[in-house]
């Protein structure tokens, strides 16, 4: 059985492919948001046609298809892992899987995420976008130069790199869990913290993710992040978009699961 940094390793290095291959897909959606922006005459009328020509529609669907792909993936290795827990040879997929976690995944991005990261993303990329125009227009700078500004500054590639960041490993997590349960067994789930010096703790970060490394709960049950200032936020998993920025932005770790096991040492099954 997997050791929970050998988890927390192999997760990583997929997650890595997974950015490496959406970072430029979402990068070239902001991109698309300042290009309909600027695709006027004038200042005067970008900034008038701003609410309308800045949309959430591409980014929203490459999230939906970025989610149904790392969500997948992972829920299918979380799967494995619990089986492996109570079998010593590899267990297929339950039939039909793909379609059920696709559709559980699909269902959890529009009940959670539409609004928490799709018009947070175009809400975000819409002001810095109206702030930089009207500084433009004040320097008597045509609505042409503001564009070719924008397409080169560095904040839609920093921007690309958060919210990829961010929302594979949000991704991977819910996934995660979703597969773990397909497999049928009674079972807890473990917080697996980031295993290098760049995890969040307190003093010097809001949230303490390093201390409830091992923290181990019920599968419905949210693990409890302890604030720098006292108290705690409940996470449900790792990327939780229920949880506040400073908890959930960039964050590396993840979760493993246990299974119950009776008096004679037998898996305990749903």
């Amino acid at each position: 059985m997997e050791t929970p940094a050998q988890i927390w390793a192999t997760n990583m290095q997929y997650r890595a492919t997974r950015e490496k291959y959406w970072k430029p897909k979402i990068y070239a959606n902001l991109l698309q948001m300042i290009r309909d922006a600027t695709n006027y005459p004038s200042t005067e009328l970008a900034l008038q046609m701003a609410i309308i020509s800045i949309s959430g529609l591409q980014i929203s669907r490459t999230l939906t298809d970025l989610y149904t792909d790392a969500g997948r993936v992972m829920g299918g290795r979380a799967y494995q892992q619990v089986r492996r827990q109570v079998a010593t040879q590899k267990a297929l997929l339950p039939l039909g899987y793909n379609e059920d976690i696709i559709e559980e995944i699909i269902a959890y991005f529009r009940e959670h995420l539409l609004e928490k990261a799709v018009l947070l993303i175009t809400d975000t990329m819409r002001a810095w976008i109206i702030k930089s125009i009207i500084e433009g227009q004040k320097e008597n700078k045509s609505i042409s130069m503001i564009a070719e500004e924008l397409i080169k500054a560095d904040f839609p590639k920093v921007r690309a790199f958060v919210i990829t960041r961010t929302e594979v490993l949000r991704a991977a997590n819910f996934g995660s869990i979703q597969g773990a349960k397909k497999a049928g067994f009674k079972m807890q789930k473990y917080w697996i913290s980031g295993q290098d010096f760049r995890t969040r703790t307190t003093p010097l970060d809001a949230f303490n993710h390093r201390s409830v490394n091992g923290l181990t709960v019920e599968m419905d049950e949210p693990f409890k992040i302890p604030k720098r200032d006292g108290g705690y936020e409940d996470l449900q998993f790792p990327g939780d978009p229920n949880g506040s920025a400073a908890d959930v932005i960039q964050c590396r770790c993840t979760q493993g699961y246990r299974v119950y096991k009776d008096s004679n040492g037998i898996p305990i099954k749903l």
